[in-house]
């Protein structure tokens, strides 16, 4: 089986019990076991009735023949919560996951071994028990397992967003969203409902930093600035995902301690970017460009920084930069035609002779890239290790070189470069 059953309350199955000879055998002396978990040997919670015994005949004429065949004494009515409980206080008194964990409860006791799951029942037993020191015969039925209650409450979702238009200058967007536990559509299954907390927003915006400059100038700085959160605050705890979280917390007497694990907890997630794409100075009018001109430059730059953390990943960042500088330049093509004063159609191949002496057009582009990051993944164990600290590292600068070259109006000459250096 696999099942997830933490959005329930309880469990409960009703028991009968009767003896194969009567008189055989005392109220108490054989007990009903339920085991469920993870596995059955290392992980698993189990529950341990003692069991009323069912004697004589009873028919449907009988008066409370129910209550005689299905006697409230064996009715199994376990209310998760007890196990929950139980976990945590079993860590509170330091006791090892290696061994069973056994407390009394009401008319039986109850156990926790290893760490099961109820978000991941993998396998249920129902078994029964001899607590005498004589072989017993009898004969068990069990009726109706069932989990009952839902423990999940409603929750809410909203969605936000606004933009504003800054006249000719830029534009301004800015974005929210909350979706909180217990919140789904109409048409989901109770476990498809939100088991996180989520927060997230993002600023961005879009500005043309040339407005500052008089037109004439021809200046372009379009920049692009963004910044967003979000953040997941489980219902369940990571390391243990039966156990609530908060209830979790609240058995912990350090303040330190809780909000060391609430912080651990949390997946959290950031990211700022800053760009300038294309910055340029346009030709004034109608002049014809000079190699040295400002106008066959442009530029670019961008700047991206993502930080993130949970319950796996202690700290993670990434920087990346980039600047990319370029030069165009383009002439108009004046092809020699020193022939061309031949009339006769026999020499045609030689009046159309041209040829060029100027390349048409150069372009180059100087790009630097920039990346550095670290991961630090986090001690997740009760036992003391060394995670070590990863870091990535990467610098190349990159240079591209492009010539036209028409030699004559039919052959064209084209020369590409490429050159990748790391550092």
């Amino acid at each position: 089986v696999q099942y997830d059953i933490r959005n329930y309350s309880r469990m409960q199955m009703y028991v009968h019990a009767e003896e194969y000879e009567p008189n055989t055998i005392e109220d108490g002396e054989v007990s009903i076991i339920m085991r469920f978990g993870t596995d059955l040997t290392n992980n698993y919670y189990e529950y341990e009735v003692p069991l009323k015994m069912t004697r004589g005949f009873i028919s449907s004429s009988t008066s409370g023949a129910d209550n005689l065949i299905w006697p409230n004494e064996n009715f199994i009515d376990l209310e998760f919560q007890k196990l929950y409980d139980l976990k945590i206080d079993r860590q509170n008194n330091a006791w090892p996951m290696t061994a069973p964990y056994i407390k009394p409860l009401d008319k039986g006791k109850i156990t926790v071994m290893g760490l099961p799951d109820l978000s991941n029942v993998r396998v249920m037993m129902i078994g029964v028990k001899n607590n005498s020191a004589t072989p017993k015969c009898f004969e068990i039925w069990t009726n109706e397992l069932r989990v009952k209650d839902i423990a999940n409450s409603g929750g809410w979702a909203a969605l936000a967003n606004v933009q504003a238009q800054l006249a000719d200058f830029g534009q301004l967007n800015l974005a929210g969203s909350v979706r909180t536990i217990g919140f789904g559509d109409v048409d989901k299954k109770l476990n498809d409902r939100s088991l996180t907390n989520n927060y997230n927003y993002d600023i961005a915006t879009n500005l043309e930093l040339g407005k500052f400059f008089p037109a004439e100038a021809g200046v372009s700085i379009p920049m692009y600035l963004g910044w967003s959160e979000s953040f997941v605050r489980p219902k369940f705890n990571p390391l243990n995902p039966d156990i609530n979280l908060e209830n979790y917390l609240a058995a912990l007497s350090s303040e330190s301690l809780r909000e060391s694990i609430r912080k651990a907890a949390e997946d959290y997630n950031s990211l700022f970017s800053f760009n300038i794409n294309n910055f340029k100075i346009a030709r004034p009018g109608n002049k014809k460009p000079m190699p040295w001109a400002l106008s066959n430059f442009n530029g670019s730059y961008s700047y991206q920084s993502n930080y993130r953390r949970n319950q796996q990943i202690e700290e993670y960042f990434l920087n990346t930069t980039q600047a990319t500088l370029g030069y165009a330049y383009a002439l108009n093509t004046k092809f020699f035609t020193p022939f061309k004063k031949i009339k006769s159609k026999h020499l045609r191949l030689i009046r159309d002779f041209n040829f060029n002496l100027m390349p048409s057009s150069f372009t180059s582009q100087m790009q630097l890239n920039r990346l550095y990051s670290e991961n630090q993944a986090r001690n997740n164990n009760n036992f003391k290790q060394i995670n070590p600290r990863l870091f990535d590292k990467n610098f190349t600068l990159n240079r591209n070189y492009n010539m036209a070259y028409p030699l004559t109006r039919s052959i064209n000459l084209n020369y590409v470069a490429n050159v990748e250096a790391p550092y």
